[in-house]
C-alpha cells in the first residue's frame, strides 16, 4: 500500500515512549493523513486525513495523536 501524501521528511513528531503524541507539520506536507508511514503495522487504525488546511490543529479521533500546523520557522 502506498502512502505517498504524507511520507514528506519535514512533518515533525515528538515522541513520549513509543508513539508520536504530537506531529508539527507544516503547509508544505499537507495533505497528512494518519497513521503516518513509520507508524507499526501492529498499531494501524483505518487511514484519516488530517484537515489542516480548516484549522490550525486537530487530534486524530483513533489515536488520540495532536496534529499542529506550525509556520516553518517554528519547526524544531
Amino acid at each position: 500500500m502506498s502512502n505517498t501524501s504524507n511520507s514528506k521528511a519535514s512533518a515533525k513528531s515528538k515522541s513520549s515512549g513509543g508513539h508520536s503524541d504530537v506531529v508539527e507539520v507544516e503547509s508544505s506536507d499537507l495533505p497528512i493523513s494518519c497513521p503516518l508511514p513509520g507508524d507499526p503495522v501492529w498499531n494501524m487504525h483505518p487511514r484519516v486525513y488530517i484537515p489542516l488546511h480548516q484549522t490550525d490543529q486537530y487530534k486524530c479521533p483513533y489515536c488520540s495523536r495532536l496534529f499542529k500546523l506550525v509556520d516553518s520557522k517554528e519547526v524544531h
